[in-house]
């Protein structure tokens, strides 16, 4: 397979953001096989054509809840449930953790891991299922999308060990459909179909066994086979090699553990106070940014659209925007204060984005998606959102030195007001998006507004941010104030983002779905948590311990 070098890969990935200076992944010389080699096959899955890597990556994903299994990467577990479905079939590799589910068709509540013949003997199950999938219903309780979920999870991998799945063989037409294996199979009459299914076996064959020379030589046939055809036409090469590049150094987990580090180092800036810490700090927050900008920029180029079309998209993007309106501040001001904050945002943010169970896929946008307008409304918001998290940070890092360390009046000075400059910019990108977004409905639906659950929740958003802007600006709320309400006020921001999607029914159900319990314990944590920092922060200031605290440091 036509195959493009390392720098190739940096001009258009690295180069640009320095991302990958220290730790580019080469590329192996096609005259030493590996079974890594596979990872570039293209494959017609999802609507787009990605490489083999990626798609064994997701399906593992889906089947067993990880990229990996007993030890060997997603492309060989792959290769191997192609090569021989039946045996896989009998491995306990569906990952099926609802409890309830499990009590309810009596499998073993320990376990996480059942084998597709386990699920399929459990007639209950599958009735039960069955029945759910010919429902034609779409609201479905927590129970019943679990059921569909381990029964969609029987189904890929019947399609697979069946090799129905993946299409990887291009079509006649340059946009057509590919076929798979085993449809090219199903077509034994055809002249040309046995050399196409022989030259896949023999890759497949040689690949799993690691025979170097004989592999080398079957991939070079298939590639010559698939090359031949118009539909290969649609694979871009350059664009495979940079996929399973980003697949395999997953800029995102090198970014939020760099955040992590530097936030631990922002720590002991603070305690030690020494020029030399501070700006190992910000070297880290930088290092991450540039690595978090990278894996964006790179989603971008492999989609050809901003990265922005999903929850997962959308939530490592709000992250990135935190980041480079912090290192902008700290540019500014040089205080330390944004760069601890965004420190600890960042990592959360993006260990969420990589924890949570999202859809993560660079699938190609609904047909509702696919104008001008996304670009511009989308990023507002995102941004708006971006500035306002920054700024709810800014307000807990706020009333930790009112509680903590009243002494530090300079410092508590300059934090509120970097919260109210946090709190202004979201304001002004909320409500730019607003806007934009209203001309765009304008095209898209015929009007401006319809008091869709986002549109409406998105203007009770703005509306609180302003109430507070307003309550800071004629003196009714102290900078201490603003920074309770602040923190009060992005519950807003939290459910328009997330709740308003998981909630409720509107126009904009296709921005993501999860696939787990509308509340998670997780999120409950959070609100208790926030809901404790609130109530504090009120009995704080009315029991009149504030100003005794003020009193005593002064």
């Amino acid at each position: 397979m036509t195959r493009v070098s390392t720098p190739l890969v940096a001009s258009y990935v690295i180069a640009p953001l320095l991302l990958l200076a220290a730790s580019v992944i080469p590329v192996e010389s096609a005259s030493t096989f590996s079974i890594e080699h596979v990872k570039y096959a293209p494959v017609q899955a999802g609507g787009r054509i990605k490489p083999f890597d990626t798609f064994a990556r997701e399906l593992l994903v889906d089947l067993a809840g990880k990229e990996s299994w007993d030890g060997y990467p997603a492309t060989s577990v792959v290769l191997s449930i192609l090569a021989d479905g039946d045996t896989w079939k009998q491995t306990p590799l569906l990952k099926v953790q609802h409890l309830e589910l499990k009590e309810r068709f009596s499998l073993e509540r320990e376990r996480k891991h059942f084998s597709f013949q386990e699920l399929l003997d459990n007639q209950g199950f599958v009735a039960f299922a069955e029945e759910l999938r010919q429902s034609g219903r779409e609201d479905f309780d927590d129970l019943e999308s679990a059921a569909l979920g381990a029964y969609h999870q029987m189904v890929l991998l019947d399609n697979v060990s069946r090799r129905m799945s993946p299409r990887i063989f291009p079509g006649m037409e340059e946009a057509g459909e590919w076929m798979s294996i085993g449809e090219l199979e199903s077509m034994s009459g055809a002249p040309f179909v046995s050399g196409v299914v022989s030259s896949w076996e023999q890759l497949q064959v040689t690949s799993l066994a690691e025979e170097e020379g004989a592999a080398v030589a079957a991939l070079d046939g298939w590639t010559e086979t698939i090359t031949q055809q118009a539909g290969f036409g649609a694979v871009d090469p350059r664009k495979l090699d940079v996929e399973v590049c980003y697949n395999e150094m997953n800029p995102f987990r090198k970014a939020w553990m760099l955040y992590i580090v530097a936030f631990v180092v922002f720590l002991a800036n603070w305690i030690v106070a020494k020029p030399g810490v501070g700006f190992v700090a910000n070297l880290l927050l930088w290092t991450g940014f540039l690595f978090h900008s990278g894996g964006l920029l790179t989603r971008q180029y492999l989609a050809g659209r901003p990265p922005i079309s999903n929850l997962y998209e959308a939530l490592t993007f709000i992250v990135w925007g935190v980041v480079f309106f912090a290192i902008i501040f700290e540019m500014s001001h040089r205080r330390r204060v944004h760069g601890t904050v965004a420190a600890v945002l960042g990592s959360i943010g993006l260990v969420l984005a990589e924890t949570m169970p999202i859809e993560r896929e660079l699938n190609p946008l609904v047909a509702v998606l696919r104008s001008y307008w996304m670009q511009y409304h989308v990023t507002c918001i995102l941004l708006s959102y971006s500035a306002l998290t920054l700024a709810a940070g800014l307000a807990h890092f706020h009333l930790a030195v009112e509680w903590f360390a009243p002494h530090r009046k300079e410092l508590s000075a300059k934090t509120a007001t970097l919260l109210y400059t946090s709190m202004k910019i979201g304001v002004t990108f909320l409500a730019t998006g607003i806007i934009l977004g209203a001309w765009w409905a304008s095209e898209s639906w015929g009007r401006y507004w319809g008091w869709d659950p986002k549109e409406t929740w998105s203007l009770i958003t703005l509306m609180g941010y302003i109430i507070v802007i307003h309550g800071r600006f004629a003196g009714w709320l102290t900078p201490y104030g603003v920074s309770v309400a602040n923190v009060a006020t992005w519950g807003l921001v939290l459910f328009t983002f997330y709740g308003v999607n998981f909630f409720l029914v509107g126009l904009h159900s296709y921005a993501g779905e999860a696939d787990t319990v509308k509340i998670p314990p997780l999120l409950m944590v959070y609100l208790v948590f926030e809901l404790i920092v609130i109530s504090v922060g009120i009995w704080y200031t009315k029991s009149g311990r504030l100003q005794l605290r003020r009193s005593s440091a002064a």
